[in-house]
């Protein structure tokens, strides 16, 4: 989900298998919200609160049933 003037960008992902951890590689659309494949831009995952550095479109994410089965990520787009 996307603010229309993409400064505020929201990912959801959860896991609908409630017994084993997944992972999930994810592809964003960088060109879409105005990244480049270059750039550092940041992360929060709004349930945990933790923050995270990402760079380019694709992304590992590890599904954790117990401790992690869905993420809200807000990226902050690179300055």
């Amino acid at each position: 989900k996307a603010s229309p003037d993409r400064a505020n960008l929201v990912l959801v992902a959860l896991t609908l298998n409630p017994h084993e951890s997944r992972e999930a590689e994810i592809a964003l659309p960088l060109a879409d919200f105005g990244f480049t494949e270059d750039h550092e831009f940041q992360v929060e995952e709004l349930l945990s609160g933790r923050t995270f550095p990402w760079r380019g479109s694709r992304h590992v994410i590890r599904f954790d049933p117990w401790t992690d089965p869905a993420f809200i990520f807000r990226l902050t787009p690179p300055r």
